[in-house]
């Protein structure tokens, strides 16, 4: 998306009256916000993500420790 932008961005440094560049530099832009935001979205979930199995789950090992322990 980013080539589109810098493309329409080309067309109106050239040609800055072109009708069509600028709808397109409009649409390519706002395509490209869209996909930002998605991916912005996608890492605060992985994050998310992380942050709970960090806190919440514990390793097997860790479970099972004490379990084989005898009082002396």
């Amino acid at each position: 998306m980013h080539e589109a932008v810098g493309a329409y961005e080309k067309a109106l440094e050239i040609d800055p009256g072109n009708a069509n560049a600028a709808a397109g530099l409009k649409e390519a832009g706002a395509t490209a916000g869209m996909y930002n935001l998605i991916f912005a979205a996608i890492l605060v979930i992985a994050a998310g993500l992380v942050i709970w199995y960090v806190k919440f789950r514990k390793p097997e090992e860790i479970k099972t420790a004490g379990k084989g322990r005898q009082k002396k």
